[in-house]
């Protein structure tokens, strides 16, 4: 295999591919509800002129651990704690519209968020997503409409460093990525999955290592 061939194929897996990967894993379900694992509930009330209304309520598995809270304002849900089994948060939902549009906020077993973005219809990605690493540092900020990533959508190594970015266009992604050094490592254009028109590549050191056309 030449250099050539060797050079589009790791680029267009590290790049698409990796961020296929990324898609997919951010739109994995890991907080799904399952109901079956409360055992009992807690209803919280507040009286208004001798009328109860109802504020919250806690759903406790059979530990008595609470792995679920829900609050109500006006009788209407407008935000859902979930937990896990040793009652660590795992998800935090604020809806602004008719218990379907929203801010979710994901996290990981350390207390750490995982991920915090707008969503409307329930799941669909609509508006700023960020996700972060376990530790705490900057993965990724994205901008969605109607779950289709658009603008200016960066991500980065667990260092800190600027990994890659992407220009959603019209028809076309601009692509930079980087070396973790910091350096310049491609740019170019996707149209759909395929590369299109001058690709430019670097080596570590920042200087120029070849340009292609497509």
């Amino acid at each position: 295999m030449s250099n050539s061939i060797l050079r589009i194929f790791l680029l267009w897996f590290f790049s698409y591919g990796c961020e296929s990967y990324n898609d997919r894993f951010f739109k994995k379900t890991d907080y799904n509800e399952d109901e079956s694992q409360y055992h009992y509930s807690d209803i919280r009330y507040y009286s208004i002129a001798g009328v109860k209304k109802k504020v919250k309520t806690i759903d406790y598995d059979k530990n008595n651990i609470i792995r679920k809270e829900s609050f109500f304002r006006d009788d209407q849900l407008y935000k859902i704690k979930l937990y896990n089994e040793s009652g660590k948060i795992l998800k935090e939902d604020k809806y602004t519209d008719l218990n379907s549009d929203g801010y979710r906020v994901t996290y990981y077993s350390n207390g750490n968020i995982k991920e915090e973005y707008e969503f409307k219809n329930l799941d669909i990605k609509d508006g700023k997503f960020t996700s972060y690493y376990h530790n705490g540092g900057l993965q990724s900020d994205l901008e969605y409409l109607n779950g289709i990533l658009m603008g200016t959508c960066s991500w980065y190594y667990p260092s800190g460093n600027l990994m890659r970015i992407k220009d959603y266009l019209d028809d076309t992604i601009y692509q930079i990525e980087y070396y973790e050094n910091g350096s310049k490592k491609s740019e170019g254009s996707f149209r759909g999955n395929k590369l299109t028109g001058r690709w430019i590549f670097y080596n570590k050191d920042g200087n120029l290592s070849s340009e292609e056309d497509y």
